[in-house]
């Protein structure tokens, strides 16, 4: 199984390591909370491998994305389940799969208040200093 990302860094994962694929729902919340549906590929001790969403557009609704990502995993012949819980955040699923969901992903806020911070403390502080008069 290979896969690519938007930015175009490639990998593979052979077929024999993958144990199952778990389907699950993150909620993202702030001034709009906006709801993503992933295919967590996990390994036969339940580790993830791999995350896969599928992105809606103009030509692809969100309920043909979510058809398409539990069909994909067919070929394969893996059990595909919906993973459901109580908490549904990228957060939370960090905690169980911390390999699947990067820190930056899973606090969002934070990450953006940090690189904010970051910038304004130190690359303006530098920049006035090259160019300013």
């Amino acid at each position: 199984m290979t896969w690519h990302t938007l930015i175009g860094r490639s990998g593979h994962v052979p077929a024999a390591h993958v144990g199952d694929v778990r389907m699950a729902e993150v909620e993202f919340s702030g001034n709009v909370t906006v709801v993503f549906s992933y295919a967590l590929v996990l390994d036969h001790d339940g580790a993830a491998l791999l995350r896969v969403s599928v992105r809606s557009g103009g030509s692809v609704s969100a309920a043909e994305g979510k058809r398409r990502l539990r069909e994909m995993w067919a070929p394969l012949g893996v059990p595909v389940t919906r993973y459901s819980s109580a908490l549904s955040r990228a957060k939370d699923l960090r905690r169980r799969w911390p390999e699947a969901f990067p820190w930056a992903r899973a606090y969002p806020l934070v990450t953006a208040w940090g690189a904010a911070a970051l910038w304004m403390g130190v690359v303006v502080p530098i920049l006035d200093h090259l160019f300013g008069s």
